[in-house]
């Protein structure tokens, strides 16, 4: 039998498929990779209590594409060129729980330490510079 009869009915043949596009793979990779289940984790029953945690997703991604060439120039070749490239990532972290109780619900964030450290650090470093910047021109003006 041949190929044409074996394949099945309403499926052009395999040189006529369209490759996949990278960009909508990327993509498409990439949200799929987000929903319900990325920022609610799965329910855990502790006695009387359930508790859900609770995530913060963020991803990004980039794709490029350029070509050109050398330049023109008297006696010399002029070189063209291609290329192109892409990436992407994404991250999660816990923020919260949800506690069902009998009696209520409630929320309780999960405080990131290193980020309020780090916050705090930058914060006061960017008033010495300023601090500095500032005595410094009151120097000037005298």
């Amino acid at each position: 039998m041949s190929e044409e009869m074996q394949r099945p009915e309403g499926q052009p043949p395999e040189e006529m498929v369209p490759e996949a596009d990278p960009i909508t793979l990327f993509f498409d990779a990439m949200t799929s990779a987000i929903g319900v289940n990325t920022v609610f984790g799965e329910p855990v029953k502790a006695g009387e209590r359930v508790l859900i945690p609770v995530a913060e997703t963020s991803m990004g991604g980039g794709v490029g594409y350029g070509r050109g060439t050398d330049g023109e120039g008297e006696g010399r070749a002029v070189r063209f060129g291609i290329g192109g490239g892409g990436g992407g990532g994404a991250t999660t972290r816990a923020v919260a729980v949800i506690i069902a109780e009998p009696d209520g619900v409630t929320v309780r964030p999960i405080v990131d330490v290193g980020k309020l450290a780090l916050a705090g650090l930058a914060n006061a470093v960017g008033l010495w510079k300023g601090a500095m910047t500032f005595a410094k021109m009151m120097r000037k003006r005298r």
